[in-house]
This record gives structure tokens, C-alpha cells and sequence, in this order.
């Protein structure tokens, strides 16, 4: 069996050695550019995670708008609640109606007298002064 097999030539060895060596490299130059996408589709899905989160916080402020202006919507519909609106931001009064203003007096007494001080408060305030 052996008288079959021939011996290569170094010819041949060097041209099945850059045939290894070239399909090597294409193994590489696979493996770089393989790696190289999935790292830019990595970075395209924290993109697109970082956009779903803020159209979802967005989201969340719209609807909390909505129900706002619904509930404003609801009280001005309310028999009352246009009139208070138009009160409210116009200043609009009833004939007959006034403003009343309660004023507080400023003439009030203290409480202790100093005389009434404990010893321990006359203390702080000699030793703060």
C-alpha cells in the first residue's frame, strides 16, 4: 500500500502550505467582519432601548396630561364649576358680593415674661450674648 502514495514535491508542500495559510486568513478576515456587525447591531439595540425608555416616560406624561384635561374638562362641564373657573381667573363678583380682608393684630402680648424664664434659658442667653 505504501508503493501507491507519492511524495510530494517541495513545490507542492509550499503550495499546499499558502493554500493553508490564504484559507487561514479568510478564516480571520470571516471572523473580523463577524464580530465587527455583531457589535454594530449591539450598539443599534441600546439605541433602540434607550428610545423605547424616554417614548415610554413620554408616554407616561402624555396620559398623565390627559387626565388632567379630563378632569378639568369634567369640572367645568359641572353646573358650578364654570362659574368658579371664570371667578376664578377673571376676578368676576356677584352683584351685592364683596372682598373681605382679615387683618390680624399685631398687639399681642408675649407669652412669658421675663421674670418667668427658667434658669437655664437666662443661662444660654448670657453665655449666646
Amino acid at each position: 500500500m505504501q508503493g501507491h502514495k507519492r511524495k510530494r514535491t517541495q513545490q507542492s508542500e509550499i503550495a499546499h502550505i499558502g493554500f493553508q495559510a490564504i484559507g487561514a486568513l479568510a478564516l480571520l478576515l470571516i471572523a473580523v467582519v463577524s464580530v465587527r456587525a455583531a457589535w454594530n447591531v449591539y450598539g443599534k439595540f441600546v439605541e433602540a432601548s434607550a428610545g423605547q425608555q424616554i417614548a415610554q416616560a413620554q408616554l407616561a406624561s402624555l396620559q398623565s396630561q390627559e387626565q388632567t384635561i379630563n378632569a378639568d374638562l369634567t369640572q367645568l362641564n359641572s353646573p358650578g364649576g364654570l362659574e368658579a373657573e371664570v371667578r376664578a381667573r377673571y376676578g368676576v363678583v356677584k352683584p351685592g358680593e364683596g372682598e373681605i380682608q382679615i387683618v390680624e393684630n399685631q398687639s399681642v402680648a408675649p407669652t412669658t415674661t421675663p421674670g418667668q424664664e427658667s434658669i437655664w434659658v437666662r443661662f444660654w442667653h448670657l453665655v449666646a450674648w
